[in-house]
C-alpha cells in the first residue's frame, strides 16, 4: 500500500509536467523549484475494522534567493501541485480515495541548507479485507 500511494502522488505530479518530481526525499537540488515525496504514515481510520488512513507530505521546494519572482514562482507551482493531487486517480489497488488535507508554508532542510517550501499533506483511504 505504501508504494501504491507514493506512486499515485508521483504520477499525478509528474503527469502534470510542472516541475521536477522526486518519488523519494533527495538531496539533489540541481533544479528548483522541485517536488519531493515523503514517506507515508498509516493509521487506523475510525471504528471500522480494516479501514485505514494513509498520508504523506509532498515538499515543494523553491530557490533560496529572496527575489519576489522566486517566491511568486514557488506560489504558482504549489497551487498547480495541489490541483494535480486533487485530480489524482487511485488505481485498482488498496487506496480507494485521495485528497489534499492542507498546505503549509515552511522551510525544509536539505543537505544542511534550509529552503523555502510548501508542505502539502496528501491523504488517502483504504479498506483492507480480513
Amino acid at each position: 500500500m505504501f508504494t501504491e500511494f507514493r506512486q499515485i502522488a508521483f504520477d499525478s505530479l509528474a503527469g502534470a509536467g510542472l516541475i521536477p518530481v522526486y518519488q523519494y526525499l533527495t538531496d539533489d537540488l540541481g533544479t528548483l523549484p522541485q517536488a519531493q515525496i515523503g514517506r507515508p504514515t498509516l493509521t487506523p481510520s475510525g471504528d471500522l475494522p480494516g479501514a485505514w488512513q494513509i498520508e504523506l507530505n509532498v515538499y515543494v521546494l523553491g530557490a533560496r534567493t529572496n527575489a519576489a519572482g522566486t517566491q511568486a514562482q514557488l506560489d504558482e507551482f504549489v497551487w498547480e501541485a495541489v490541483q494535480a493531487l486533487e485530480n489524482a486517480k487511485p488505481g485498482l489497488g488498496l487506496v480507494t480515495a485521495t485528497t489534499v488535507a492542507d498546505v503549509t508554508p515552511g522551510v525544509t532542510p536539505v543537505a544542511g541548507q534550509d529552503y523555502p517550501s510548501y508542505i502539502i499533506r496528501f491523504v488517502g483511504t483504504s479498506q483492507i479485507c480480513r
